[in-house]
C-alpha cells in the first residue's frame, strides 16, 4: 500500500503513522518506536502540541539538500552543516564519525563549512548531488562557480525537474578593455585602457 516508512509524503495525512518528516532532503513517512530504528534513523522523543511520542527520527534530514547557509540545512531538532562540494556548489551534509554513519552512496569525509570549518560530515560518492522532490518543488538553489587559470567567476544552480541547472557563472576569462570583469577579480578593466584620446 502506501503510506508505509520512507514513503514519499507532503502531510502527515499521507502516512499511515501520521508522522511525515525530513530525510535525505525529502518528505517521507517515519513511525512511532520503542527503542530502536531502522539503520540511519534514531529513535527520539518528539513532542506534538501536549503530547508526546517516541519517533524515528533521521540522521541524515536534509542530506544532499541544496544550500546558502547551514539554516537551510536544520528542522525538526536536527542542525546540519552546508558544505561545499567545489564547484559544484553547496549541499548538506550530515555529521558522522565513520562512513557506517552514512547512508548508502555516501561517505564520512573532512568537508569545509562556509565558516571555513573542517568538520567530518557524509558525503556523495559521486561528487555532487541530485534534486529531491522537496528541492524541486521549492526551486531550491546554491551557490556555484566556474574556475580556469583566469579565475573563478560566482553563479547559481537551481533544482529543475531536469535536474540541476548547470552553473551560470560567467568563464574567467582575460580582461580586456570592455567595461567588463572579465576575471571576475571585483575590478572592471583590470589594464590600462586609456589611448590617449579624451
Amino acid at each position: 500500500g502506501e503510506g508505509c516508512f520512507e514513503d514519499p509524503c507532503e502531510t502527515a495525512s499521507d502516512c499511515n503513522s501520521e508522522i511525515c518528516t525530513m530525510h535525505m532532503g525529502d518528505s517521507v513517512c517515519s513511525k512511532t518506536c520503542d527503542v530502536t530504528c531502522p539503520p540511519g534513523w534514531n529513535c527520539k522523543l518528539i513532542s506534538t502540541g501536549s503530547d508526546s511520542q517516541y519517533v524515528c527520527v533521521s540522521k541524515a534530514t536534509h542530506l544532499c539538500f541544496p544550500c546558502k547557509t547551514d539554516a537551510d540545512c536544520t528542522g525538526e531538532g536536527s542542525i546540519n552543516t552546508c558544505v561545499s562540494y567545489g564547484d559544484e556548489g553547496w549541499f548538506c551534509g550530515a555529521k558522522c564519525e565513520d562512513s557506517s554513519d552514512c547512508p548508502s552512496g555516501h561517505s564520512c569525509k573532512d568537508a569545509t563549512s562556509q565558516d571555513g570549518g573542517i568538520s567530518k560530515q557524509c558525503i556523495a560518492d559521486q561528487g555532487f548531488c541530485d534534486c529531491s522532490q522537496l528541492a524541486i518543488e521549492t526551486s531550491q538553489s546554491t551557490a556555484c562557480a566556474m574556475s580556469n587559470a583566469q579565475g573563478t567567476c560566482e553563479g547559481a544552480r537551481t533544482c529543475t525537474e531536469n535536474g540541476l541547472t548547470m552553473c551560470d557563472a560567467p568563464i574567467p576569462a582575460e580582461d580586456i578593455c570592455n567595461g567588463i570583469d572579465d576575471d571576475c577579480d571585483g575590478v572592471t578593466d583590470g589594464i590600462p585602457c586609456d589611448d590617449g584620446n579624451p
